[in-house]
């Protein structure tokens, strides 16, 4: 981290400080009180239960901004709209949580840290590669400035972008180098001197200009299981495996985790891109019952809107090969305590697509209920209620 960089994460800490404290809750307040439909008037995700009343729910919203500083996010998610006060109490509000996160993944403060390990992508395929397991492949590495050059992994040296292009052929995965939440990805496929972005085909000038002043990877386009394909073939559809170390004892537990599933066109199997994501059934290697997408493209659901595959029949492959890896792998980052890993099954076992230190729960606690004391007994070995 350059002099640059940590003045601006000082005064980042800094505002995000003055933002929590009492200022903070002071303008969610004034926001919530103004304009409370936003947080108070929703969908259920639980339409065969009695919902409480907006005025109940009103208040309920109030307290979380009292106690935590904002009002739940994730409030119908988590149907709290029809579960009780005691119930609410098992879910993490973000706030408390990523506070919780990100003081045991130390690893910002440290100049020997393992985070850029995670943070960047192509160190983290080199990572993975070091201990032997399987990771998305990177081709190329795509600088965005000066027209366009791409450092070839193969060829191990830089070229053109044109001359990279005429030089490959498949389908690709593009991805911003810190991109997040599938956004900025895009789909290319090379072949017969003809370039293709998602789908559609596009001039080198046109390609230049979507790259343009960004740094990407180029990564051959996973084939996946079979099995995962008949779920929605058009997406790779990705395990969200979050793995936690007990500060203490050292030993690595698999928190309840979720498959994150596409859905329609979609490339990308984020739910913020209208995917759906389902609980798993460690015990039995299977989904859970239901899946959940936001609600602007369809709530809770027993099935696949597209491929019509009930979650609770469907078993996913080569779960126990991808727990086992991503224990191995984090038992290797030993300043990160908890690891959110984003992996795909191939045809053959697990691909290894990225580790989170700044993974969310909200996923899943939607999907499997509320893991505020699992998580932190996992953590510290003892519940801080």
């Amino acid at each position: 981290m350059n002099a640059a960089e940590k003045i601006n994460a000082k005064f980042t800490t800094l505002i995000n400080s003055l933002y929590s404290g009492g200022y903070g809750r002071l303008l969610w307040l004034c926001r919530f009180i103004l304009k409370p439909k936003k947080w108070t008037v929703h969908k259920s995700y639980y339409p065969e239960l009695k919902a409480k009343s907006r005025r109940k729910i009103y208040i309920e919203q109030l307290g979380q901004i009292l106690k935590y500083g904002t009002p739940n996010e994730f409030y119908f998610s988590y149907g709290f709209d029809v579960k009780s006060q005691d119930r609410m109490k098992e879910y993490y509000h973000y706030t408390p949580f990523s506070v919780l996160r990100d003081k045991y993944n130390t690893a910002l403060s440290h100049i020997d840290s393992s985070l850029p390990i995670l943070r960047n992508k192509f160190y983290f395929g080199i990572f993975c590669e070091y201990f032997g397991i399987k990771s998305a492949e990177t081709v190329g590495v795509l600088y965005g400035k000066d027209n366009g050059s791409v450092y070839s992994t193969g060829d191990k040296i830089h070229m053109s972008l044109a001359e990279f292009c005429n030089n490959n052929l498949g389908k690709f995965f593009v991805k911003p180098f810190d991109g997040e939440c599938g956004k900025g990805i895009f789909t290319m496929e090379l072949k017969d001197g003809h370039i293709e972005v998602d789908k559609e085909e596009v001039s080198i000038h046109a390609l230049r200009e979507m790259c343009n002043g960004g740094t990407y990877l180029v990564q051959r386009l996973v084939r996946q299981h079979p099995e995962m394909s008949k779920l929605h073939p058009q997406s790779l559809n990705t395990i969200r495996l979050v793995t936690v170390k007990n500060i203490h004892t050292g030993d690595i537990a698999v928190l309840p985790s979720i498959l994150r599933i596409g859905t329609g066109d979609a490339i990308v199997d984020n739910t913020s891109q209208g995917g759906v994501a389902v609980g798993i059934d460690f015990e039995n290697n299977r989904l859970k019952q239901h899946g959940f997408m936001k609600p602007q493209f369809g709530g809770r659901v027993g099935i696949h809107p597209d491929s019509k595959i009930r979650f609770e029949e469907f078993t996913i492959p080569y779960l126990e090969q991808a727990v086992a890896q991503a224990k191995f792998l984090h038992s290797h980052l030993p300043d990160l305590h908890s690891i959110g890993w984003d992996i795909a099954i191939g045809e053959d076992g697990p691909i290894f697509i990225e580790g989170n230190d700044n993974w969310e729960i909200n996923g899943p606690q939607i999907c499997n209920g509320g893991l505020k004391n699992q998580y932190q007994e996992m953590l510290i070995g003892k519940n801080l209620n």
